[in-house]
């Protein structure tokens, strides 16, 4: 009887350990949900409309020891609505881009006129990163927003992280049901009702 009893309050206490513990698992899954929202936010495509008002070359050493060693950036500068814009203009594996001197020079054809200009990226101060133009197009509708791979990933997303709190919810609520009282207890509370 001694040994049922305590094989139950060994599982009672580790059920109850990991019951406890869900809050730090449902924060865990709340800062996985927020991270991987931001990533999609940041590196889906996004639209802009604006005018380009200037384009610039920037070669750096990329290896200090080998003064051979250099790649050139592109810059694109815009406006939109009184508020400048800074893009960089570089290839990228990811979107298949690799043709960052054919978009320097269709900036530059476009120069001074309303463009549609679709990037991905962010830009920061601090860190000095700029947003990375994928393609211009010469327009006079206005364009602003994330492309629908952006919308269709953050769907997807939302949903995925909805399904395993739902199933953590589910999970807690099992384990809190699955802590019972021993068999000598119910008898006794039995007795005294």
């Amino acid at each position: 009887m001694q040994a049922s009893k305590s094989r139950f309050n060994i599982k009672n206490s580790i059920t109850a350990f990991f019951t406890n513990k869900f809050k730090f698992l449902y924060s865990f899954v709340f800062t996985l949900f927020v991270v991987t929202s931001s990533v999609i936010f940041i590196y889906a495509p996004s639209y802009k409309t604006v005018e380009i008002t200037g384009t610039e070359a920037k070669r750096s050493q990329v290896d200090e020891t080998n003064a051979q060693a250099y790649v050139d950036t592109y810059y694109i500068y815009t406006t939109e609505v009184n508020k400048s814009f800074v893009l960089r203009n570089e290839d990228n594996w990811v979107y298949f881009k690799f043709d960052s001197a054919d978009t320097q020079a269709e900036a530059q054809n476009v120069q001074g006129t309303t463009s549609v200009v679709k990037y991905y990226g962010f830009r920061s101060n601090i860190l000095s990163i700029f947003p990375n133009v994928l393609s211009i197009e010469k327009t006079n509708t206005p364009v602003n927003g994330l492309s629908w791979l952006g919308y269709v990933g953050l769907t997807l997303n939302f949903i995925l992280f909805s399904y395993f709190a739902f199933k953590l919810i589910r999970l807690r609520r099992r384990l809190k049901a699955s802590i019972t009282l021993p068999e000598t207890s119910k008898e006794q509370l039995e007795d005294k009702s």
